[in-house]
């Protein structure tokens, strides 16, 4: 599942709701909030929650407020249908047995051990209804370590928690540090979608973006790969326009046979032969990672071959390089496997 973050000092206005709708129609299931970020004005919460509510509820999303003991004070009387709580300090296993019977709750995910887990047992918490969720960390260095997780979180799914974590957005870090919002140090300025792709491997149910906005073509790139697993890869430096009209926005598939050092596009001969792309030899050049290339006329029943390399390989003057895929992009390369999806996209669109 997906998730984003809204805050509530931020205002609730046509542009929220915007963004709201995008993230809807692009996959998003959950909105998370927090009720006790110490910065904040609590004055006027209790209003502000309820008209995140509405709006989550005319979307179909999922809303979960984060919130200790203290700051359950500045909630509304009701936990309203669809919402849930993200309990932080100050709840016995009494408290928790006796809200997860009636609402979802998420509990803290690194404090939560086998001596707390059999104290829930004892008091007969509604086990269905709760799950374990991770910190983001403002912080830079407090992140976590990529394999603890992976361990917390296996432990967790073999008691019966699914798991959630945090990725930070790429728009409008929140303050007062700027600098994401992760569960993991090692994705504090990742590329997005290899940071999803990772958690979900590390048994991440549920992913969220700790950032309150995430740009419309990373929300397109974390759809496409939930949807179809199918990767977004953006392209520069093309050798010509011709390039770009022809390998952009085409859903291409490596072939099933995954080759060591390229990614080999499956029935690309034919794509460029009936294309306007020339394949008539031009200077070669060091193929480095992410360069996209394309056998040339040289290269006999090879010709029109597509390929991505994916480590450094020597000039050949039967291989034409033709664009490049950005350096942010590079990490997602492994991630396509046998028969991986994926397409261009300009980089120029993106910026």
């Amino acid at each position: 599942m997906l998730g984003f973050s809204f805050y509530l000092t931020d205002p609730l206005d046509d542009k929220a709701e915007n963004y709201f709708m995008n993230m809807s129609e692009n996959g998003f299931k959950l909105v998370f909030t927090s009720a006790h970020i110490p910065e904040e004005n609590h004055s006027q919460t209790s209003s502000k929650i309820l008209q995140l509510y509405e709006l989550t509820q005319k979307y179909n999303l999922q809303l979960m407020i984060d919130t200790d003991r203290d700051s359950m004070k500045y909630l509304p009387k009701n936990i309203f249908p669809g919402s849930g709580l993200r309990l932080d300090d100050g709840f016995s296993p009494i408290d928790i047995s006796e809200l997860s019977q009636n609402i979802p709750l998420a509990l803290n995910a690194s404090t939560l051990n086998k001596q707390l887990y059999n104290e829930l047992v004892k008091q007969n918490f509604n086990q269905a209804n709760v799950q374990a969720w991770h910190n983001y960390y403002p912080r830079p260095e407090t992140g976590l370590d990529a394999a603890w997780l992976k361990q917390k979180n296996e432990w967790l799914h073999s008691i019966g928690f699914k798991t959630q974590a945090f990725i930070p957005g790429d728009m409008n870090l929140r303050g007062p540090l700027h600098d994401g919002l992760p569960t993991l140090e090692s994705q504090r300025h990742q590329n997005l979608l290899a940071s999803y792709i990772e958690l979900k491997k590390l048994a991440t149910d549920t992913v969220v973006i700790g950032d309150p906005a995430l740009s419309t073509d990373m929300q397109s790139a974390l759809h496409d790969y939930v949807q179809r697993k199918m990767i977004k890869l953006h392209l520069e430096s093309f050798s010509d326009e011709s390039v770009k009209s022809v390998i952009c926005n085409s859903i291409m598939e490596n072939r099933p046979d995954v080759a060591r050092d390229v990614i080999r596009v499956n029935g690309s001969r034919q794509i460029i032969k009936d294309s306007v792309i020339d394949t008539t030899p031009i200077s070669s050049k060091i193929r480095s990672p992410g360069s996209v290339t394309v056998d040339n006329s040289d290269y006999g029943r090879y010709e029109g071959e597509l390929q991505i390399v994916k480590t450094e390989l020597p000039e050949d003057p039967k291989v034409n390089v033709i664009a490049q895929v950005v350096q942010s992009d590079l990490c997602l390369l492994n991630s396509i496997g046998s028969s991986g999806l994926f397409y261009f996209s300009d980089q120029e669109e993106k910026d």
